[in-house]
């Protein structure tokens, strides 16, 4: 059997996974190494910390989200935005957490913001 491929997206995407499986606590370094069977420490050729795990997590799911942007009235971004919410909270219960604990950043959220705002 032919270990996975590791790179950034596959270590993130195996993040989510736990978290959704496991909850956002589960999720740690060593445990994604397991579920990718490779040593931690080959782990840190891609992201140095769980923190920064958790922030690539956060990027990918804000991505995945498919936030409202472009022209729009401020009514009907607000009815996107809370779909787009409501739906990656529906597929992602564990790393939806994550918008609990920290502030959302990235651009993907700046994009819609800003849209928002216009």
């Amino acid at each position: 059997m032919a270990k996975p491929q590791l790179n950034r997206e596959s270590i993130i995407a195996t993040a989510i996974r736990i978290a959704d499986e496991d909850g956002l606590d589960a999720v740690s370094l060593r445990g994604i190494a397991k579920q990718l069977g490779v040593h931690v420490t080959s782990l840190y050729n891609y992201l140095p910390t769980k923190e920064a795990v958790l922030a690539e997590m956060m990027k990918a799911l804000l991505a995945e989200a498919g936030l409202p942007q472009g022209t729009l009235t401020w009514q009907e971004w607000v009815k996107r935005f809370a779909h787009s919410f409501r739906s990656l909270a529906l597929r992602h219960p564990g790393a939806f957490q994550l918008f609990q604990r920290d502030a959302s950043q990235g651009e993907q959220i700046i994009d819609s913001l800003e849209s928002a705002l216009a």
